[in-house]
């Protein structure tokens, strides 16, 4: 490596055309890249290359350049990468100080892009760096994940007071280090609860005479990108700025392939600097009455479309608090409160490997159990090595001790078993539960000493995925170039769908009957069949989606795994996420595999992600889950609070060709996982 510092430069007001100019002239660059709208591009810590100008506008102090001569550089994790020789030349900062600079001559607070390229030729975590632009933090702990690798990270900033943008680029346990700096034009839209879907969402708020303002929804500004490039004026990278509010839907959010940004006009999804918005997969339910259930003072609530049979749920949150479905025995948390099982019926398990719809209870553990008149109501909860059986109830025999369900158990039952009781009116006692009656649709809830009807949000889950990015990777049609940053997402459930059946292809090996000799599909009582709960979805989903990144979002209030990246992700970045109350947490890699081709799940990054309190409805989900993946980076990630595992990967247990190697997991913190507790 050829290390030459070179003289500190004076900060030079230069017109940000001419800047541009300068660097452009006489370089063959792509059309996409000559048709954008470029203010700035300067090759940091180096002079003119390619379309970049040499380096200029950086602060003088504690800086310094040089040109790395070494192995070639990979650049594959970027869709539109700057030439080789350009991440050769570094700027570097050192004693504790940032890389500095400071573009004059924008227009004050209007906002464009500042995409800046990192290089870095040390090893994985040896170098962490944070990004300040006019004084708002925009990243934290970045680490670009590997040895002779570029990464691009783009954000939307205002022009300060003075038309400025000022760039500080920190070290974390090194000095920071930049290859080059560019600043675009951006196109942005907003989106607002105050919002109108038939105005032009170019505003932040709506005008005086409320003629034009911001879109009400994110799928209208979606659509509004499409319009874009159908008509041809998809000219540079797109923000979409989402208010402070909370964004109830009815139906998922879908981006397919027609959705996709480019390396040069990125598109972003992201919340409007300083608020939290919330994208809800969620119902609020209003219009309570107050009665009495079991000597109690309850809430109630009838949903017609719960007795009609179209809707049902087993999660609720008050005030973004879980809420616990009425139980029997009552949950203490900490004390692990469970009941076990005598043993299953005699002669159920004669027949190897067969599991069960029945047990023997012990002593006269159930004898009450249908003393509401809803027994048939009521799910059984059982655990059997790492999994849950999930198991509604279709009769109790309280003469021999025996109850029966209409799904089987996930595995053999064995003496001794621990289960528990969800969902009967008997089970309703203890303030903070509710009981939904899938009959009559009546809705009961005991409140918390303080909760009041108005000043409660009560919210029952609706979708399962609340945003899906769905490219064909099979088809080698991927999403690309998109980034969602600092979005709340939350209320998602995961149920067994009606043709949960066993063997099959998504969702994993599942338990069969014996009839007659032959084994028969039986349904489902399990949670995917497989290791950590596989088979269970995600309330956001990304499927052959390409160079995009997940940052600083929040993920809470779900049944179901928060996050996956499915077939075909590749060179994602999963970064600085917070995900807490949930079934499961990041999940990666399709479930299953025919070998390597286009359906990998390879070469993201999951960093800097803090991941809690999980394994709520399905105890055997971990906080990040790899199946079949390859060249995966897990770095810098905090995991504790979990029933489970906190980090726990696949194999390939057969001939094909592997698929599943190169997968390092380092520098994570995980603490307090493995905890066994017997929540909902």
């Amino acid at each position: 490596m050829n290390m030459q510092t070179r003289p500190a430069k004076t900060r030079r007001k230069r017109n940000a055309l001419v800047a541009l100019m300068a660097a452009t002239a006489g370089v063959a660059i792509s059309s996409e890249a000559a048709n954008a709208q470029y203010i700035y591009r300067v090759n940091s810590g180096g002079g003119a290359n390619g379309p970049l100008a040499a380096d200029q506008y950086f602060s003088d102090y504690n800086s310094g350049a040089f040109t790395y001569n070494d192995a070639p550089i990979n650049r594959d994790a970027v869709s539109n990468p700057l030439p080789e020789s350009a991440y050769k030349d570094v700027r570097a900062a050192y004693n504790g100080s940032p890389i500095a600079y400071t573009f004059p001559n924008l227009t004050a607070g209007k906002y464009y892009r500042v995409r800046l390229h990192f290089f870095d030729f040390y090893a994985t975590a040896t170098r962490t760096q944070s990004v300040v632009i006019n004084g708002r933090s925009y990243l934290q702990n970045f680490d670009i994940g590997g040895t002779d690798k570029v990464s691009v990270q783009d954000f939307t900033a205002a022009a300060n007071a003075q038309g400025q943008l000022v760039v500080d680029i920190a070290g974390g346990n090194d000095n920071p280090f930049l290859s080059a700096i560019e600043v675009l034009e951006t196109q942005v839209y907003f989106v607002a609860t105050t919002g109108n879907n038939n105005w032009a969402g170019t505003l932040a708020a709506p005008n005086s005479g409320r003629t034009n303002g911001p879109f009400a929804t994110v799928a209208k500004a979606r659509d509004a990108i499409r319009a874009l490039k159908s008509s041809g004026q998809f000219n540079k990278p797109v923000t979409v700025f989402v208010r402070n509010g909370t964004y109830y839907q009815s139906q998922t959010l879908q981006f397919t392939p027609q959705d996709s940004g480019t390396g040069v006009n990125s598109i972003s999804y992201e919340a409007y600097p300083g608020e939290t918005p919330v994208v809800s997969g969620g119902r609020r339910l209003t219009g309570w009455t107050t009665t009495t259930v079991n000597g109690k003072t309850a809430w109630k609530r009838t949903l017609s479309d719960v007795a009609s049979g179209s809707y049902f749920f087993r999660e609720l949150w008050v005030n973004g608090q879980r809420r616990i479905r009425s139980r029997y025995p009552d949950l203490n948390v900490g004390n692990n409160t469970f009941l076990r099982i005598q043993g299953p019926v005699p002669g159920d398990n004669d027949i190897p490997g067969r599991n069960n719809r029945r047990f023997v209870y012990r002593n006269s553990d159930l004898d009450g159990l249908n003393s509401g008149g809803d027994v048939t109501n009521g799910e059984m909860v059982l655990i059997g090595s790492w999994r849950s059986s999930h198991l509604p109830i279709t009769g109790l025999d309280t003469a021999n001790n025996v109850i029966d369900f209409s799904k089987e158990t996930a595995t053999e039952l064995g003496n001794g078993d621990r289960y528990w009781v969800e969902n009967t009116l008997s089970g309703l006692n203890q303030p903070g539960e509710w009981y939904l009656n899938r009959t009559s649709g009546v809705l009961y809830y005991l409140p918390k000493p303080g909760e009041t009807t108005s000043n409660t949000t009560i919210i029952a889950p609706v979708l399962t995925n609340i945003v899906r990015f769905d490219g064909n990777p099979g088809g080698n049609q991927s999403i690309t170039d998109l980034t969602v940053r600092g979005l709340t997402f939350a209320n998602a459930q995961w149920w067994f769908p009606a043709t949960f059946l066993a063997g099959g292809p998504d969702l994993g090996d599942l338990a069969n009957t014996w009839t007659n000799g032959v084994y028969e599909n039986s349904g489902f009582s399990t949670e995917g069949g497989q290791f950590q709960t596989a088979g269970v979805e995600a309330a956001v989903v990304a499927n052959g989606v390409k160079y995009s990144t997940f940052d600083r979002n929040t993920f809470r209030n779900m049944g179901g795994y928060a996050f996956e990246l499915y077939e075909g992700a590749q060179y994602n970045r999963v970064q600085g996420n917070k995900i807490t109350d949930i079934g499961g947490g990041i999940k990666q890699g399709p479930r299953f595999t025919d070998g390597p081709g286009l359906l990998d799940t390879r070469d993201n990054i999951i960093t800097d992600n803090t991941i809690s309190d999980g394994g709520h409805r399905f105890t055997g989900a971990v906080a990040i889950l790899w199946a079949f993946t390859r060249n995966t980076l897990m770095t810098h990630n905090t995991v504790f609070d979990f029933n489970y595992s906190g980090i726990a990967g696949g194999s390939q247990d057969d001939f094909d060709p592997n698929m599943v190697n190169n997968n390092r997991i380092v520098h994570n913190e995980v603490h307090h996982v493995g905890q066994n507790r017997n929540f909902s």
